[in-house]
């Protein structure tokens, strides 16, 4: 059973950078270059004598690009970089695999504002007893999606109207009725399954290209992974097949780290682990387990070693003030977040908090999007509960009808994943 049940990923390479390995080759000798620059078309070009052949040049090229990644000098791979169009893939790939990491740029048909067909998820290839519980399950989830949508509606009108007091509910415009549709949307998508399919252009870099194949069978999405990786690999290699050097062999799922401890275990989910987490947050939903003795004094002392000010001129109360107060940093106005690059800002890097959070599946695949906040996600595999775990938004909460029909969908998806 190597094939899914369900319309195959489907993968295209829109645009890429011309003469990947040539440019990468082009960047390495430019390091240890005393002429300048060195361009992508100079490699394999021949000499201003002609002492070397075309192919003489081919073959320097692909020995030093070869010599290049053994000896670990990656950043000359970072600089071609690939977009691809993916289509029928699941959520839980996108979220445990392509968006797992920082580097990438992606841009994802929205689930808060689309609204979701009934025949658009992944089917993992199953046994038939196993697929018509999944079937079976999952087309309830969809049932239930569209009936919320429609349940969700009067209470959320309430709401809408309730927050915009100047807009007349009587005079019900197009505008708002979609604004209300796309709320309501927003809040059942909580009960869609996480392989529902969704479409996207993903761009990444050539050396992230060798990384998802290095790493295409970790956990927890290994098939799609392999599917879509391999998929993409092709794609370029068509595109430019001298890439085919570069390629590692991947490491197979049963050598890595992950693989090994759950082995170790027997595969056995521990029962005790939920309500250990859950113990821990004290009733909360986020709360701040770590941060360093004095993030205060050492953001203010960050502001006052930026501009050579003594704490006799500055102290940490102002210091701290410089720099957190839009008032007066006014680089935090900026739209086009320029924290990052600007002096005063990255005083903010220094300070570290840590937050142990529980949040749904569809929360924090909105909250991956910042992929400069760094999180330890889990398993799905080895943290999901034998009982009902989940997170209840607070509209379905505040309305009988809504509830109940979550609840219900909830319990019977459950049921499904324990049979």
């Amino acid at each position: 059973m190597n094939e899914f049940l369900s319309t195959p990923p489907e993968i295209k390479l829109v645009n890429a950078f011309d003469s990947p390995l040539n440019n990468a080759v082009a960047a390495a000798k430019t390091c240890y270059s005393s002429r300048g620059v060195v361009y992508g078309n100079d490699v394999v070009a021949p000499d201003n004598g002609g002492a070397d052949s075309r192919e003489t040049r081919i073959r320097k090229r692909d020995n030093l690009a070869r010599s290049l990644y053994k000896a670990g000098h990656h950043t000359v791979f970072q600089h071609a970089h690939f977009q691809f169009s993916i289509s029928n893939v699941s959520r839980f790939f996108v979220w445990s695999f392509l968006h797992s990491h920082p580097f990438y740029n992606s841009e994802q048909v929205s689930q808060r504002y689309v609204e979701v067909r009934n025949n658009s998820y992944a089917v993992p290839p199953m046994p038939e007893p196993a697929y018509q519980i999944y079937d079976e399950i999952i087309q309830l989830q969809f049932n239930a999606y569209h009936r919320l949508i429609d349940a969700l509606e009067p209470c959320v009108r309430n709401e809408y109207y309730s927050i915009f007091k100047g807009r007349r509910p009587q005079n019900d415009s197009s505008a708002d009725s979609k604004a209300i549709k796309k709320k309501c949307m927003e809040i059942a998508r909580y009960v869609l399954p996480i392989s529902t399919f969704t479409h996207l252009y993903h761009t990444i870099s050539l050396i992230t290209l060798m990384r998802y194949h290095r790493l295409m069978n970790i956990f927890d999405t290994t098939m799609e992974q392999r599917l879509v990786v391999g998929k993409m690999i092709e794609a370029v290699l068509e595109f430019a097949p001298e890439l085919e050097l570069l390629f590692e062999e991947s490491i197979p799922l049963e050598f890595t780290p992950e693989f090994r401890f759950m082995e170790q275990l027997n595969n056995h989910r521990d029962p005790e682990f939920i309500k250990e987490f859950d113990a821990s947050l004290d009733g909360r939903t986020s709360k701040l387990i770590s941060r360093a003795g004095d993030n205060e004094g050492l953001l203010a002392g960050a502001v006052r070693e930026i501009f050579g000010i003594s704490e006799k001129r500055m102290d940490d109360r102002n210091a701290i003030e410089s720099v957190l107060n839009p008032a007066s940093n006014t680089w935090l106005g900026e739209a086009m977040n320029v924290t990052h690059y600007t002096k005063i800002c990255r005083a903010m890097e220094h300070p570290v908090y840590t937050f142990r959070k529980k949040l749904s599946h569809t929360a924090d695949s909105q909250n991956q999007r910042h992929r400069t906040t760094p999180a330890s996600r889990p398993c799905l595999t080895a943290s999901i509960a034998d009982e009902p775990d989940y997170i209840t938004p607070a509209v379905i909460k505040e309305h009988d009808p809504a509830r109940k029909l979550y609840e219900q969908i909830m319990e019977t998806t459950w049921d499904g994943i324990n049979r």
